[in-house]
């Protein structure tokens, strides 16, 4: 073999004492030829480079030793059969090559079918090409929790109950205790002491609104492409035209930029409040703002290009806020509800569901369903001095009690739900819903810092779960000198649940009890009705939730409380002015 020294080891052929600078494996054709031709036990193979020949050092026998092994060599390659073999030599040298790129390949499409999956619904295929959702959020204002049809049969809300059926319910969403600071909530994604909101509402002459160095919800959303459009009650500002709803993303707005109003004269505190966009507006007389807010809806509904444009529409209607004001029709539908603020609330209620449910038929009728993710919630909890009620909930609007700050609820998508008709147990929050909703529209762009917002939309989509595990009620250590979280199934009071008293003559609040100092401790799943304090027998438990509300206190904000105003913020008019902050 030209004197070159060949060790064969295992069928390689040992080039480590030659000049030779790699080492080749023995075909694996060659080590069939070896066995198939030879009936003698083959002991190992090497590949002659010179010859180009394999060689098989056999045994004549399994008994014999050593000495007796003898060489065989396989045949001599032909031309034919030597451009064969060098053709295999190329496959062998390219193919960890080609084995590398398969493998690169391989993550490339991994990742990218990961990425469409996470970007996907499971039942919209097509989501992540398709046009962005219209997006309606309807809100009540002071609805119980007793006050819906699917808690209480003798409540009349049979479109509220439809979509409920066809949809989930949201049977742990949870608000703050009254208007504005929910509807701050909901827009920054941010808890109220976070932006100085956590103490009562916006009242009628006092110079306090959303701050404006704050981006909310309709900004973003015109970031994404979408038109945006509110329809019913502001609540967070309006003592200049800086602070109302056209000035902070929302293209149109025909409502009230207060906390309430006479359904039929739109005067509310001394002020006629009635606006379309920056201008003052005067319906037709005897028209029910109810049916104006309902309306406009349906307006912006038909007027909007569904298929190139997507569509923000939030209605916060006022209904069935005070005063209590309803059509003779409403009313009738509760001939045997004896108490008349109960009946005259639960025909707004009724008059509220029969205005959802011409919302939904200009959806269906101008095909926007078909693409819309639909959400009912109320803004706090019922007030029970005007006919409301909240059992089984302890409490009242403005507690930090259940019965204050629970809120009845349901999300309905035919397209994007994985499940209809199923009650969703997960713990939700007000602030919950910017994210969520940025989720929904597909929002891919920067996002404002420090959000306590959280994206329930996976969970509502499989009616199962939650994105958190505990939430604040809220800290107002300023004013009420009060504070409320949960954690899990357990809820921490500290201070009076009960946070104002409301003076309807003179719209005037104040705080009931600030020099409370009692802590109560209740477990809600055990007692969601809140009748035993556990606080005594549970020290430890209340110890690590009194540090977690110490932990959230660090980056709060003080309440704001400026003083009010003379009344005579008016136009000689008698027509709110916007001009005096």
């Amino acid at each position: 073999m030209d004197g070159k020294k060949f060790r064969a080891i295992d069928g390689n052929v040992d080039y480590s004492e030659t000049n030779l600078n790699y080492v080749r494996k023995v075909s694996e054709n060659d080590k069939k030829t070896c066995t198939f031709d030879h009936s003698n036990t083959v002991e190992s193979y090497y590949f002659n480079e010179d010859t180009e020949q394999t060689q098989c050092i056999m045994k004549e026998n399994a008994e014999v030793n050593k000495s007796h092994r003898r060489t065989e060599t396989i045949p001599s390659k032909t031309k034919e059969n030597s451009k064969s073999n060098g053709t295999k030599d190329k496959i062998r040298r390219v193919c960890p090559a080609l084995v590398l790129t398969g493998v690169v390949l391989l993550f490339i499409f991994t990742a990218l079918a990961v990425f469409i999956w996470k970007h996907n619904d499971s039942n919209c295929p097509n989501c992540a090409t398709e046009n962005p959702p219209h997006i309606v959020l309807i809100l009540s204002d002071d609805q119980g929790w007793n006050d819906i049809g699917w808690h209480n049969s003798d409540v009349l809300t049979p479109n509220l109950d439809r979509l409920a059926r066809q949809g989930v319910i949201l049977e742990n969403s949870y608000v703050q205790p009254v208007c504005t600071p929910s509807r701050a909530a909901i827009l920054t994604g941010k808890y109220p002491f976070r932006t100085g909101l956590q103490w009562l509402v916006v009242e009628n002459h006092q110079p306090k609104f959303l701050p404006t160095n704050i981006t909310i919800l309709p900004e973003l959303l015109k970031k994404s492409g979408y038109t945006t459009h509110i329809a019913g009650k502001w609540h967070l500002g309006h003592c200049n035209e800086d602070v109302i709803p056209t000035k902070r993303g929302f293209d149109s707005f025909l409502g009230i930029l207060k906390g309430g109003g006479d359904y039929y004269s739109r005067s509310f505190g001394g002020n006629y409040d009635f606006w379309r966009n920056e201008d003052i507006y005067f319906p037709p007389d005897g028209s029910y703002s109810t049916d104006l807010f309902t309306d406009r809806a349906v307006e912006i509904i038909e007027n909007n290009d569904g298929k190139t444009s997507p569509l923000f529409l939030q209605i916060s209607y006022t209904t069935p806020h005070f005063p209590l004001q309803v059509p003779k029709t409403f009313k009738d539908m509760y001939p045997n509800v004896t108490d008349a603020n109960r009946q005259t609330y639960l025909g707004m209620v009724s008059s509220l569901d029969y205005g959802i449910g011409k919302v939904v038929k200009a959806l269906e009728r101008n095909d926007y369903m078909d693409n819309t993710v639909f959400i009912f919630l109320a803004d706090n909890g019922g007030d029970l001095d005007f006919g409301s009620s909240n059992l089984p909930l302890r409490g009242d609007k403005g507690d930090l009690w259940e019965g204050g700050t629970k809120s009845v609820g349901l999300v309905y998508s035919p397209k994007y739900l994985g499940q209809s008709g199923c009650i969703h147990h997960g713990m939700i929050h007000a602030v919950d819903w910017f994210s969520t909703i940025l989720d929904i529209a597909r929002y891919q762009q920067e996002k404002p810092d420090h959000l306590d917002s959280v994206s329930q939309w996976k969970h509502l989509k499989e009616c199962s779960g939650s994105a958190r595990s505990e939430f604040v009620y809220n800290i107002d250590d300023d004013i009420a000198k009060s504070a409320a979280l949960r954690v899990d199934n357990y809820k921490i009071i500290v201070g009076d649940p009960r946070v104002y008293n409301f003076n309807a003559s003179t719209f005037v609040s104040s705080p009931i009890d600030p020099n409370n100092t009692e802590v109560r401790l209740f477990n809600l799943q055990d007692d969601p009705s809140e009748t035993k304090n556990l606080a005594s027998e549970n020290p430890l438990k209340v110890k690590t939730m009194l540090r977690k509300l110490d932990e959230y206190r660090k980056n709060s904000l003080p309440a704001v409380n400026p003083d009010y105003l003379p009344k005579n913020i008016t136009h000689p008019n008698g027509i709110l002015r916007l001009d005096w902050c």
